[in-house]
């Protein structure tokens, strides 16, 4: 028994088990626009049934977990500016894959581009899917996380849009980025130091792109005092009157958003 956000009550949890994939395809692609980025994205999203996994990575996150994690052989050159890893369940479609890969790259969408040989050289690739802690550790150990969400047609002006406010407060400032691009969930790590400044930077533009504070992680406490950029007063209104009528004493959470 427990309680989930303000008006949930969780009172059992399911739990259904997949088997693991036997032979996976895993394929990192390098791209120089985003636009093409997404074009890719669409194409390759019609293969094989489609993929289980479709993973975008700005140019400076890719390069700064090869350069902290010191990978001698990294899967692809650091120097381009975006990085798509892409992984399909069925393994036995590696040919209509490749023949994709190779028309994108004749049309000039797709720069450069491996698959996997091996579940050695796909958790290698993974690896610096996940590398987070590593760029935290090139920001001098003080990143700062965010987890957001917009529409993929909108995250590359976003992420500019914060990286230069974030410059002109600090010009020492980085954002870099890296995120989903099956369901537009965009994660950002940011070295500037003004907590407070830094939170603005970040999540008053989503107004403008029509997006989300939270994706993954909820709203909670930190997130409060923003969640008028997401939501209008009419919805915060509603949350509130549902939360009376269904928990009138505010045993569940209080204080947290009501």
């Amino acid at each position: 028994m427990g309680s989930e956000g303000t008006l949930g009550i969780v009172t059992r949890a399911v739990v259904r088990l997949h088997s693991k994939p036997i032979d996976s395809v895993v394929s990192l692609i390098a791209i120089q626009t985003f636009d093409a980025v997404r074009q890719v994205a669409k194409s390759l999203d019609q293969l094989a049934g489609g993929p289980c996994a479709l993973e975008v990575m700005w140019g400076e996150y890719y390069s700064s977990v090869v350069a902290t994690a010191q990978i001698a052989n990294a899967p692809l050159a650091t120097d381009y500016e975006y990085y798509l890893l892409v992984e399909w369940f069925d393994r036995g479609c590696i040919t209509g894959i490749e023949q994709s890969l190779g028309a994108l790259m004749e049309e000039g969408k797709i720069i450069d581009a491996t698959i996997a040989q091996s579940e050695r050289q796909a958790s290698e690739i993974w690896a610096i899917r996940d590398g987070v802690e590593f760029v935290s550790e090139d920001l001098g150990g003080a990143g700062v996380g965010y987890d957001i969400s917009l529409p993929v047609s909108s995250m590359e002006g976003y992420v500019n849009g914060v990286t230069q406010r974030l410059k002109e407060a600090d010009s020492r400032s980085r954002c870099i980025a890296f995120g989903h691009l099956g369901d537009g969930n965009l994660h950002l790590i940011t070295s500037a130091q003004d907590q407070v400044d830094v939170d603005r930077a970040v999540y008053e533009p989503l107004r403008e792109f029509n997006g989300s504070i939270s994706a993954e992680h909820g709203i909670g406490s930190k997130k409060k005092p923003f969640l008028k950029i997401s939501r209008t007063e009419l919805e915060i209104e509603m949350m509130r009157s549902l939360k009376h009528w269904i928990d009138p004493k505010m045993i569940l959470n209080p204080g947290k958003i009501f």
